[in-house]
């Protein structure tokens, strides 16, 4: 099997060294076609006073007639390759043609040259040695190397035969100079065809290499969630891949072409994001850019694509567009920002979790010689009997709706959190006493009335203990003397505020609830 292959692919180049021949060979030969009827009518106008034997008129005359099949001849190949149908097999049927017209061509001009020399004076001898010359480098421009030797071979005999004639001693210093030209000419047409054989080989190489890194990535593309991109040097889309068209749910047809940073604008304009700045920077400064998360708009839905880049280059260094891998990182985007929130917020209520209170208290704290703060803690009263009578689902529902109702109080900047249970507590920062009483108040009254929660109508009610921040008291005791504030509360009548002070006038502070 692995011979087989090897001898395919000697085959498979083989076939592209001989189209790559075909196509030189027709173009030169349509110029040589040219150039070989101008000669004959200068020939037929140098001898025109001079009598000839029909023997030698007869090649001058089938001369045109061979070169107008070679003119239909390069016309007919050049159909075949723009129509793309069967240059293979067509290709070694005009090797073969070609090598016939050469030859017939070949033998023609040596019989012309004979002929003609016969009867030429001195002049029109200098004529026919510079036709000769010219006949005979012709072939040195012909492809392959079967068709140049098979003209080269009777122009050169018929030259040499040519000056054989006479017998002068001019002619035998041309036939000197013949001798030392022609395997000049010969040396010419197995460097020029071993050039091409070597350059055809060299870029089926190339073709082939390209055509196996083109499998791989079509199957990287077709079995992973990452696709291809590519952009012009105007940053336009080109060659939209399938899996790129069915990512962003359009047609491939409607992506090539369009601007990148249009499709990123619309996209993310969409989804109320705007495009990451370093994207834009990268991508307008022409320089490589790796795994940077776009937020973008598929079909109505929020999604996230990694782009990786890079620009491309010609062999001038000019610039010619971007190539890159983009993939679909909805799943780990939305994970990640699930565990961000999951780190930070109650999974229940979705208020701030003790950590973020914490956190918030801490930097209160901190700056409690410029601006106080106040801490109110809440606790529900008689949570427990909800819990133990009506289950414990119904007790989740009824945090989340006091959760709700806690967060239409609070002022915007507040940090509302549940600390555990059925314990809540908000920060109020720059809160003098009176703003932190009336939001206790407004807690109470927002939270007390019924829920009805599966059938069932739930009374609720809250205690508050409200305690103000001051320089030099830790969180840990802040939250302290608010927790001393609600037992206060608690033991009061529930369903009450107090405000902690270690003043024995706000220890009986009045109920104000």
């Amino acid at each position: 099997m692995e011979k087989r292959s090897d001898r395919l692919s000697v085959d498979d180049i083989s076939e592209r060294i001989r189209i790559e021949q075909l196509d030189i060979l027709t173009r030169l030969m349509q110029v040589m076609a040219l150039c070989g009827l101008n000669t004959l009518g200068f020939l037929y106008w140098v001898f025109s006073k001079t009598g000839l034997a029909m023997g030698w008129l007869l090649p001058l005359s089938i001369m045109p007639f061979v070169y107008a099949v070679v003119l239909y001849m390069g016309h007919a190949w050049r159909r075949i390759r723009r129509l793309d149908t069967k240059v293979a097999d067509a290709s070694a049927s005009f090797v073969r043609y070609h090598t016939g017209l050469v030859l017939v061509l070949g033998i023609l001009w040596a019989a012309v040259l004979v002929g003609l020399n016969a009867v030429a004076d001195s002049d029109q001898r200098s004529v026919l040695y510079a036709t000769t010359i010219g006949v005979i480098s012709t072939a040195a421009v012909f492809l392959p190397i079967s068709v140049a030797i098979t003209f080269w071979t009777p122009v050169t005999v018929g030259g040499i035969l040519m000056l054989a004639q006479s017998g002068r001693a001019i002619d035998v210093q041309i036939f000197g100079l013949l001798l030392g030209y022609a395997p000049l000419v010969l040396f010419t047409i197995l460097f020029i065809n071993r050039t091409l054989v070597r350059r055809v080989k060299h870029e089926a190489r190339l073709q082939d290499q390209a055509d196996v890194i083109g499998l791989l990535l079509r199957d990287f593309e077709a079995n992973s969630s990452h696709w291809l991109w590519e952009t012009d040097r105007e940053l336009r889309l080109k060659n939209v891949s399938p899996r790129f068209a069915d990512i962003a749910q359009t047609p491939a047809e409607l992506l090539t072409n369009r601007s990148i940073f249009e499709l990123l604008r619309v996209q993310t304009l969409l989804a109320g994001a705007a495009i990451p700045g370093p994207v834009i920077q990268q991508l307008q400064a022409r320089s490589a850019f790796a795994n940077i998360v776009v937020p973008v708009d598929v079909a109505g839905q929020p999604r996230w694509w990694s782009l990786t880049g890079r620009p491309t280059f010609d062999r001038l260094n000019n610039f010619v567009g971007f190539r890159g891998v983009g993939a679909d990182v909805t799943e780990a985007t939305q994970d990640a920002r699930r565990t961000a929130y999951l780190a930070s917020y109650d999974s229940l209520t979705g208020l701030a979790n003790r950590v973020v209170f914490q956190r918030a208290l801490e930097e209160a704290c901190a700056d409690a010689g410029q601006s106080r703060s106040a801490v109110l803690y809440l606790d529900l009263d008689g949570f427990k009997q909800v819990n133990d009578t009506l289950g414990h689902a119904t007790g989740d529902a009824l945090l989340f709706a006091v959760a709700q109702r806690i967060r239409n109080c609070v002022r915007e900047g507040d940090v509302a959190a549940r600390l555990g249970g059925d314990e809540f507590a908000i920060l109020m920062q720059g809160a003098s006493e009176q703003a932190a009483s009336l939001l206790a108040q407004r807690v109470l009254e927002g939270i007390s009335h019924p829920v009805f929660l599966e059938g069932h109508k739930v009374e609720v009610r809250v205690s508050v203990g409200i305690a103000l921040s001051a320089p030099g008291v830790p969180p840990a005791a802040l939250l302290d003397n608010a927790d001393r504030a609600l037992y206060q509360a608690k033991t009061g009548g529930r369903g009450t505020y107090r405000l902690f002070s270690r003043s024995p006038a706000h220890e009986q502070h009045e109920d104000r609830g």
